[in-house]
């Protein structure tokens, strides 16, 4: 069972990365190349930056009583999606060219 259960996650895994593409090329058709380069290396940055977190928000040693403790991972979702926000508004696009023209 825990195989069967690790090969879906690994298989879903692959298809979510590989449908992405299409979308994510055709945000900007000009720049496909670019946005796709930049979408891998913001998935690895990802990735990489919930293992570093991980330990720290889910340590059993911090909870007396067992539980979980939602609240640490709450408060790091919200900003982390705020940090999103911030870095959506300065990417700045001109009306005479498909490709952005500067990324502050």
């Amino acid at each position: 069972g825990a195989l069967a259960g690790l090969f879906l996650v690994f298989i879903t895994f692959e298809f979510f990365i590989v449908g992405s593409f299409p979308l994510i090329g055709e945000v900007l058709p000009a720049a496909r190349a670019t946005y796709i380069s930049v979408y891998i290396a913001g998935t690895a940055v990802g990735r990489a930056a919930g293992d570093l977190l991980t330990p720290l928000l889910f340590n059993p040693q911090n909870h007396a009583k067992g539980e979980m403790g939602i609240a640490p991972v709450i408060i790091t979702a919200v900003f982390f999606n705020l940090l999103a926000l911030i870095a959506l508004q300065k990417v700045k696009i001109h009306r005479d060219q498909t490709t952005p023209a500067t990324v502050i």
